[in-house]
């Protein structure tokens, strides 16, 4: 009896420390909102839809001048630059149409979106926004000209709409309808 107790309170002591190895980490963005589409596509610097070809989940320092380097940030000062890394999911995308900025079509450019998985630990962002392989998108991006840094949408939830046949369905918390006679002029 008190072996089978020993032999419980073991499994109990290994399942809670494994239960305790993981961490939930959620990310409080304040987001720019936009009223009108055209508002939206005048925000980006690219406009484009793509078609989401991989997707991978990265530790990203957003604290970096247009060269790569550490920048002073006052925003920043006094934070270790362990702590200044924020996980994102980053999407390839193979450009399909441009509508607006200096793409080019086939091109495979980066977008990086809040949040993902790495191993155990959960990072979310308090929008959620996911992709999956072979989704086409019509995107509305932010290019902050940084050397190796993936684009950004203009807001995760405005920034895009899922094209689903001849269909653009927006985000649950988009109200901004798509506006095909943006494309008319």
């Amino acid at each position: 009896m008190i072996k089978k107790s020993i032999i419980a309170v073991i499994a109990l002591i290994i399942f809670l420390v494994g239960c305790t190895s993981s961490i939930r980490v959620e990310y409080h963005s304040d987001y720019q909102t936009y009223q009108t589409f055209s508002d939206m596509v005048n925000m980006a610097d690219h406009v484009f839809a793509g078609t989401v070809i991989s997707r991978s989940v990265e530790m990203i320092d957003i604290s970096m001048d247009i060269n790569g380097d550490a920048f002073r940030n006052p925003l920043i000062e006094g934070v270790k630059p362990e702590e200044r890394f924020s996980v994102y999911t980053v999407y390839d995308i193979r450009v399909v149409n441009i509508y607006k900025g200096a793409l080019a079509q086939d091109m495979i450019i980066e977008i990086k979106v809040l949040g993902g998985t790495i191993g155990d630990d959960i990072y979310l962002d308090i929008v959620d926004v996911s992709f999956d392989i072979g989704d086409d998108l019509y995107l509305m991006a932010i290019d902050f000209n940084i050397v190796g840094m993936p684009f950004s949408l203009i807001n995760p939830y405005q920034g895009y709409y899922s094209i689903e046949g001849d269909a653009y369905v927006a985000h649950e918390d988009n109200p901004v309808p798509f506006d095909n006679e943006f494309f008319d002029h």
